[in-house]
């Protein structure tokens, strides 16, 4: 079967009202993760390019520590690392394209870099 990774206040987008009861990011993630059954959350910051805050997966995680987090947008050389220590995945898209426009091709050094960074924080 599939499996669904939600985003959590996804870029581009803005929540139409309040839902009873939810107030902030933790309690939008335990209702995503809990009612919505979704398998992963994915966080992302507020347009393509825009790195999340690293903090927000932390708060997440206090109230979630088994659910599967996932940095939805600017994760890129420079970041890759502080990421790492709180994500359990990413969805890597325009810091390799060419001059980290979402519309150019893939840059294969920015792409060779980035693996490269991403294998070294993988060896133990």
């Amino acid at each position: 079967s599939a499996l669904i990774f939600a985003d959590v206040r996804v870029k581009h987008a803005h929540p139409l009202g309040a839902v009873r009861g939810v107030e902030g990011l933790s309690d939008e993630a335990k209702e995503v993760f809990g009612r919505g059954r979704a398998d992963a959350l994915i966080l992302s910051g507020v347009a393509t390019g825009a790195p999340a805050d690293p903090e927000d997966f932390r708060r997440v995680r206090e109230v979630l520590p088994d659910a599967p987090l996932v940095a939805g947008s600017g994760v890129n050389l420079d970041n890759l690392e502080e990421f790492w220590g709180v994500t359990d995945g990413m969805i890597v898209g325009s810091s390799l394209k060419e001059q980290g426009d979402a519309r150019s091709p893939v840059d294969p050094d920015r792409a060779r870099d980035f693996l490269t960074a991403a294998a070294r924080l993988r060896r133990p």
